[in-house]
């Protein structure tokens, strides 16, 4: 199992250890801000890529010759996460077309961050000439409508604990479809926790979140696994 997204700098060993007696076997971790980028940078192993970008939320943070620097000199590196959200500063839509266009320039795969702004995720789409080789809309909260406009492009859609609506995720391509805790956010009900009752989100609720998406869609949970790593490794 590979987790496609989550936050390995606000974890502890421990967390990881548990995920791994889950067989948790990879991580996708990601940065949100200049602040962490260096840490989320340290972390990167065998089993962990990085991923460094300037989330939304903190888009009046960000840094974008830092993070042009950092990723030409951590080519393993991954660009998020970035993105739109309903809550963010004004400036969140330049910052994100530039970070995209920096993931695309330098052939990296991006994560995505989307809430509540699917139209303008649409919008910026439709008029973009240069892609990314692969784009993980992390977390995916979008109509089934959504996911078949986004399944045109190199997008592949990955899924926590919180939002498993059927006819979302029967409607993402079989080959796009991935899986994620987002820990130590987005917990989920205690039916998808190693840990019930814990209030902590952690990485081995991964092995319980992939059984419920490959019971919901009828995909195994080896190739969900495998469209991961298809992402993680895209160049």
């Amino acid at each position: 199992m590979i987790d496609a997204h989550l936050h390995l700098n606000r974890l502890t060993p421990a967390d990881i250890a548990q995920a791994r007696e889950y067989g948790v076997a990879g991580f996708l971790t990601a940065g949100t801000c200049p602040d962490d980028w260096g840490k989320t940078l340290a972390l990167t192993a065998p089993d962990v890529k990085p991923f460094i970008g300037t989330h939304p939320w903190f888009a009046d943070k960000h840094d974008q010759n830092l993070l042009k620097k950092l990723l030409i000199e951590n080519p393993a590196a991954g660009a998020g996460e970035i993105g739109l959200d309903a809550k963010a500063p004004l400036e969140q839509e330049a910052v994100f077309a530039a970070q995209f266009a920096l993931a695309a320039k330098l052939r990296r795969p991006v994560v995505v961050h989307c809430v509540k702004r699917f139209d303008r995720l649409k919008a910026f789409f439709k008029q973009t000439k240069l892609f990314p080789p692969a784009v993980l809309l992390h977390g995916f909260s979008g109509t089934a409508q959504d996911a078949a406009f986004f399944a045109k492009y190199p997008c592949f859609f990955s899924f926590s604990g919180r939002n498993l609506k059927p006819e979302v995720l029967t409607a993402v391509p079989v080959d796009r479809l991935t899986a994620e805790t987002d820990s130590p956010d987005q917990r989920p009900a205690d039916a998808l926790c190693v840990n019930a009752g814990e209030k902590r989100n952690v990485p081995a609720n991964l092995a319980l979140i992939l059984k419920k998406i490959a019971a919901i869609t009828g995909v195994d949970e080896t190739q969900i696994t495998l469209n991961t790593e298809r992402f993680k490794n895209a160049r």
